[in-house]
């Protein structure tokens, strides 16, 4: 949950610090505010202060400021819009796109079927037109 959600106030920014949360979960492995009770992690939420595991090192950088972007104060969190518009996004999507469709792939190699299921198809089709 965005801290402003601990107030009792709620709008699409909200929406965006918690795709930002899952970002950071699905790329390094676990949440990124953890606790010992609920008081905690809200401290830890509150505070806004992504933690460096060494996941987070290693991750594209475009990537880290898309996250970074998402994850901050609700006066400094980017919009939707600005989020897709940005240079980061812009770059990370050509490099996805390159890597996706158009890395060469190498085809594979169609085995030849043995003896044994030759005859068993010949054996299927006798008979049928």
């Amino acid at each position: 949950m965005a801290p402003e959600v601990f107030a009792g106030n709620y709008d699409r920014k909200c929406d965006i610090w918690s795709l930002g949360v899952c970002f950071y979960a699905m790329l390094v492995g676990y949440q990124p505010f953890q606790g010992k009770n609920v008081n905690e992690i809200i401290k830890k939420v509150n505070a806004g202060k992504l933690p460096k595991h060494p996941t987070w090192k290693k991750m594209n950088k475009d990537m880290k400021k898309i996250i970074k972007s998402m994850i901050r104060k609700e006066n400094e969190r980017l919009t939707a819009e600005e989020i897709l518009d940005s240079k980061s996004t812009q770059k990370l999507s050509k490099d996805m796109y390159e890597f996706i469709f158009m890395k060469t792939l190498k085809a594979l190699k169609t085995p030849k079927p043995s003896e044994e299921f030759i005859i068993k198809v010949q054996f299927a089709n006798k008979g049928k037109p």
